[in-house]
């Protein structure tokens, strides 16, 4: 939770602000950020894009990343590999890591935080756009809970890199597309233009 960022990380960070900055121009723009370090100073490193004036932060647990427990660190290799064989059974998205939470946890916290945006969007102030600050996992659930995707998608799904932006644009019709490109596995997910393979 405290590990911070790197040099590669930081330097990712202000590429991200400003290709962010060109997106929304001096529109009114609120963060969402995950409590992490990493997360809170990718914000102060991307931030600098932009002026004070429009921006609104807020730093919410719901973004924090997947717990995977302790297994790294105190489990043996042979009960990693356990564990890596019981992943293949019982699939990603589903598995609980020992003393961690599985990846529909954090799809359940997507979920729960969807229910803030829709009442922030219900507000006659609110910002023209938002953005959020999170991690690898969180991203995937949350696209696929608002993309409706099944979890066979989401096992498709590659790491995003470090600063990667996921732009999601409001179309006439109300929907919501993705129109960077999504890490996954062919086919193309709904509600995504163009797919680009990533590291497993």
């Amino acid at each position: 939770m405290e590990r911070p960022l790197t040099e590669k990380g930081k330097l990712q960070a202000l590429h991200a602000g400003v290709a962010l900055r060109a997106i929304i121009g001096d529109e009114t723009v609120s963060f969402f950020v995950s409590p992490y370090k990493s997360c809170r100073q990718t914000f102060q490193f991307l931030s600098g894009s932009f002026s004070e004036r429009g921006v609104s932060y807020t730093e919410d647990p719901r973004l924090r990343n997947q717990y995977w427990g302790d297994w790294k660190t105190s489990e043996s290799p042979a009960a990693q590999q356990a564990i890596a064989e019981e992943i293949k059974q019982v699939g990603l998205f589903y598995y609980v890591f020992p003393g961690g939470e599985s990846a529909s946890n954090v799809y359940d916290r997507a979920s729960s935080f969807m229910e803030t945006l829709y009442r922030k969007w219900e507000q006659p102030k609110r910002a023209q756009n938002y953005v959020l600050i999170s991690h690898n996992i969180f991203i995937h659930v949350f696209l696929m809970r608002w993309m409706h995707w099944e979890v066979s998608t989401f096992h498709r799904l590659r790491r995003f890199e470090g600063g990667q932006l996921a732009v999601m644009e409001k179309q006439p019709d109300g929907s919501y597309r993705l129109v960077t490109s999504l890490p996954c596995d062919p086919p193309v997910p709904l509600g995504v233009r163009e797919i680009a393979g990533g590291s497993s």
